[in-house]
């Protein structure tokens, strides 16, 4: 050999094949005791040989360093994995070609030992072709080629006998058809020789990843540390100064390199991403990525929108993608989590269990009756098999939090965390896996976010069948196969309606667990409203689909409130049952809606219960009162809805009848009339008058008399000819005793100018009312509550709500803290202050309707279930909602408060919200949030 290095790689190899004498060890070969076999040649002089000869000497030289690197890269023959469909007869010859044919080829180890042999192979191929007459180039030619061969041999052998002792313990590792994950970079990316190095890279990654500093400030402490190190080493003896040299040369000088070097850099499969439309444009598929996005919508409208964008820096033209989408696969997630100590044990202690006590999703009817396309548990896996069930989080956040610009910039995010895991670490961050990154500066649209959804949907997709093979884990170094479903998404309502393919809240179609229109918000329970299923929703949503154009596909998603979603893909997924009401945002909102608005907190106001408020357009006439009454008791179902009633008379309709009216459309007022004249038998089922008689003359009684009320408010006569018909300004000139003569504009002029002398009459309690200063939650109520506050010691679990809550100028409240305001300070207080009033008094009937509420917020916070506080709860939600149609009969509904009454469906399902709550994504944006991003997130990547 040519170098001391190689000289003793070559002894090396003698000694394995070569039987030293007694007492011979390793040094003797060394230290000259045991002759070597060939010459020494390391004083040949290649200018001094022959041309051949010369040229044989470069050449061995060349292969022998080329056979020192493949030599250098270390194959472990136990990370082998073997195909189980292989069947091996006794005449099976081991060689370097039928070995291969019994590994997995697209397994990380294989390719491994496919390129060592293969290029060992190829040395001595090239050796068999060197020519050379000088004895020692001969010896050291045949040496060569033997220590090769010898190699390609040994690999050979401890391949094949690694598999025939795997055979004969059943342990042959990977099933046919399946992908076996690339988890090489579970391990150190290179072994490093250098503890100072070491140290070096850790605490440069400890300053960037827990302390938030920069990636430029980290490139500047990896260079400045090398120069410290440098300057000690240049003041020590010139033996010192050689031996921190060569540390300082394993020291990158980049974060990058240094996190590469300690595998905390995820592999992200990354994705050019329209600006416009969200079209996404693979990186890693190989196929060139166009300038600007070919994306077509149904009516052949092509996006034509540029995907890159021009930066310069340093002189230097640089182009780069506008957007770009990160997804981290989840195999590389789990293959990195099955590698922890008690990890598996732990998943594989979790199975379903049927429980009347419902204390977690595992015990709750859905997972216990979760099927897989046999029909059989999905979760009754075979020996050696992991089966997951992944808890889905998606929502959007502000990077730069909400104190530098506001909600101007939305960045988005998808969490999901192992169902499998104990409750008590399943929701710790070191668990979580982040699946993707929506870049900003907007939310993507409604129709939009699915295009960021199918890459996270086709990994799931081979996941869940076949499955896929993790090479290696803590309790199976072997491998084992894992398969993983995603049965649970928690979201807030914005979000589901966009992940589950809903239309948003304040649609006509605005609730994703039923059919009922926004005119159907006011009622108390779900009776006579159908409920959304499964098998339904996929017909309406193959319809939208089908459709031919854009506007078709508007036309079914306004009928159903429906539109594609990638996750209809799975067999298993319902959103009817496996994406709950968000419980964290729903206490939130419905108690600040109950706090801040029906109870109307204010400091300025005093305690009291306010009159009804004025009516919106001002104040009603007796005529107008008039035609309203006539309209009720005089026309069909198709004549009344047509009548144009005035959004001033039919509220007082409504008010005077008892009907909730409160932020309902004239449309939906006219509905809820005609109810109350079916109810009230005015009308029969089909519409009609029941009392026919003189049924024309009716109609004429109403045209009548709303032309008498458009004849009152008249302020010109051209007015009265453009809003009155001729035969009714004819009808009004006989009731006035007048002229019946002449043409419709001199009929106009005519009732004009007698009708201007005539004073109209208003409705006394229809003018406008001073606004109330009096509030259920007046200045005095809320003084009671801080005091209360200052003297009430919270256990360490609650959130401590701000003393100056109700202050408009107070930061927002956070969830937890709207729970513990309503739930804690509110109810001590008003218990106390209003809890000996009589039950007739108007303030104490607030009081036992807010703790209807406070109830069910409670319950929702249970640990546990049994079906009584399901039964509890739909009870007081129940009271809840009839105490709002008498107590604040002036409110507005929301879908909040429709979304209540869905709850104990999800209840019964899926057992205790806390298992499977919203807030466990907060927790994960705050986290995001916290790191330090040089304010550039959420615009590229």
């Amino acid at each position: 050999m040519f170098s001391p290095a190689a000289q003793s790689a070559r002894q090396s190899i003698l000694k394995s094949v070569l039987e030293l004498p007694p007492g011979l060890d390793c040094n003797d070969l060394n230290n000259g005791n045991f002759v070597t076999m060939e010459p020494d040649i390391t004083a040949l002089d290649p200018e001094q040989l022959a041309g051949a000869d010369c040229t044989a000497f470069y050449d061995l030289e060349e292969l022998e360093e080329l056979y020192q690197s493949y030599r250098s890269t270390n194959i472990k023959i136990s990370a082998l994995s073997f195909l189980a469909d292989i069947t091996v007869d006794a005449g099976f010859v081991p060689d370097s070609v039928s070995v291969m044919t019994l590994l997995v080829p697209a397994h990380h180890a294989t390719q491994q030992f496919s390129h060592k042999i293969q290029g060992l192979k190829s040395i001595s191929l090239q050796l068999n072709g060197i020519e050379c007459g000088h004895p020692s180039l001969v010896a050291q030619r045949d040496s060569l080629k033997y220590a090769v061969d010898l190699d390609v041999e040994s690999l050979v052998q401890g391949a094949w006998d690694y598999y025939r002792s795997e055979r004969d313990h059943g342990l042959l590792t990977v099933q046919c058809g399946l992908r076996v994950a690339d988890v090489e970079s579970n391990h150190l990316v290179r072994p490093f020789s250098s503890p100072l190095a070491l140290s070096v890279i850790i605490l440069t990654a400890v300053i960037h990843t827990i302390m938030g500093v920069g990636r430029e400030s980290c490139n500047y402490i990896l260079s400045a540390l090398r120069c410290a190190l440098a300057m000690a080493a240049s003041i020590q003896t010139v033996q010192s100064t050689r031996c921190i040299s060569e540390h300082l040369k394993d020291i990158p000088t980049t974060l990058p390199t240094a996190l590469h070097y300690l595998n905390l850099s995820p592999r992200f499969h990354t994705y050019t991403v329209c600006p416009k439309c969200s079209a996404l444009y693979d990186e890693q598929s190989g196929l060139a990525i166009p300038q600007a996005c070919t994306k077509q919508d149904l009516d052949g409208f092509t996006c034509n929108e540029g995907l890159y964008s021009t930066h310069y820096r340093g002189g230097k033209v640089r182009s780069r993608p506008t957007a770009r989408y990160s997804h981290f696969p989840l195999e590389n997630w789990l293959s990195e989590l099955l590698l922890r100590p008690g990890i598996e044990d732990m998943i594989e202690s979790t199975v379903p269990s049927s429980s009347s006590v419902l204390w977690d999703v595992w015990n709750a009817p859905y997972l216990c009756t979760f099927h897989d396309r046999e029909h059989n548990n999905f979760f009754d896996a075979p020996p050696g098999e992991l089966r997951l069930a992944m808890l889905v989080f998606h929502d959007y956040f502000n990077p730069y939090t909400m104190k530098l610009t506001g909600r101007t910039c939305s960045v988005g995010c998808v969490f999901m965390v192992c169902l499998n895991l104990p409750s008590d670490i399943r929701y710790d961050p070191s668990y979580a896996y982040l699946a993707s990154i929506i870049p900003g500066p907007d939310e993507a649209s409604m129709a939009d976010l699915h295009n960021f959804m199918r890459p996270i949907v086709d990994n799931l997709e081979e996941l869940y069948d076949p499955g896929i093979w993790i090479p290696r884990t803590h309790k199976f170094p072997r491998g084992r196969k894992v398969r993983v479903v995603a049965p649970i998404s928690c979201l807030d309502t914005p979000a589901a309606r966009a992940f589950g393919g809903f239309t948003p809240h304040n649609h006509m179609c605005f609730c994703n667990m039923c059919m009922a229109q926004l005119l159907q918000m006011r009622r108390n329970t779900l009776e006579g409203i159908q409920l959304r299923d499964i098998s339904s929703h996929r017909e309406q949503v193959a319809k939208w689909q089908e459709a031919p154009s854009l506007s078709q596909q508007r036309h079914i998603y306004d009928l159903y409130g429906i539109r594609h979603s990638e996750w209809l893909r799975f067999s298993w997924w319902d959103p009817f049952v496996g994406m709950p009401v968000g419980p964290m945002h729903w206490s939130r909102n419905i108690c600040e809606k109950q706090l801040r608005e029906c109870m109307d907190w204010n400091w300025k106001n005093l305690t009291g219960v306010p009159s009804a408020p004025s009516l919106p357009f001002g104040p009603v006439s007796d005529l107008e009162y008039e035609w309203g009454k006539k309209a009720l008791h005089c026309l069909n179902t198709q004549d009344f809805m047509a009548s144009k009633l005035t959004s001033g008379l039919t509220h007082y309709l409504c008010r005077q009848l008892g009907i909730y009216e409160a932020g309902v459309s004239v449309e939906g007022m006219l509905l809820v009339l005609d109810e109350w004249r079916k109810d009230t038998e005015i009308i029969g089922a089909d519409g009609e008058l029941i009392d026919k008689a003189e049924g024309r003359a009716k109609k004429e009684s109403v045209a009548l008399a709303r032309s008498h009320f458009y004849l009152s408010k008249a302020g010109t006569a051209s007015y009265v000819d453009s809003h009155i018909n001729a035969p009714e300004l004819l009808a009004l000139c006989q009731k006035f005793g007048l002229e019946t003569g002449g043409k419709k504009k001199e009929l106009a002029e005519r009732l004009f100018t007698y009708h201007s002398r005539i004073k109209v009459n208003y409705l006394p309690e229809t003018y406008p009312t001073k606004k109330a200063s009096v509030s259920v939650l007046g200045g005095d109520i809320l003084i009671e509550v801080q005091n209360d506050m200052g003297r009430t010691t919270l256990p360490r679990w609650l959130k401590h709500p701000p003393k100056h809550f109700a202050n408009a100028s107070s930061k927002s409240l956070k969830a937890e803290e709207w729970k513990s305001l309503a739930t804690v300070s509110f109810v001590f207080t008003l218990v106390r202050v209003w809890g000996n009033l009589p039950s007739t008094n108007e303030l104490r009937q607030r009081l036992d309707h807010f703790l209807h509420l406070v109830l069910c917020v409670r319950i929702l916070a249970f640990q546990s279930l049994v079906e009584s506080d399901i039964d509890a709860f739909e009870h007081h939600y129940h009271t809840y909602l009839d105490g709002l149609t008498k107590l604040y009969p002036y409110e507005k509904r929301t879908s909040v408060q429709h979304a209540g009454l869905h709850i104990p469906t999800f209840l019964r399902a899926l057992g205790p919200s806390t298992r499977y709550s919203e807030s466990t994504c907060e927790m994960f944006i705050g986290l995001l949030q916290d790191i330090s991003t040089n304010f550039k997130f959420g615009t590229s990547s």
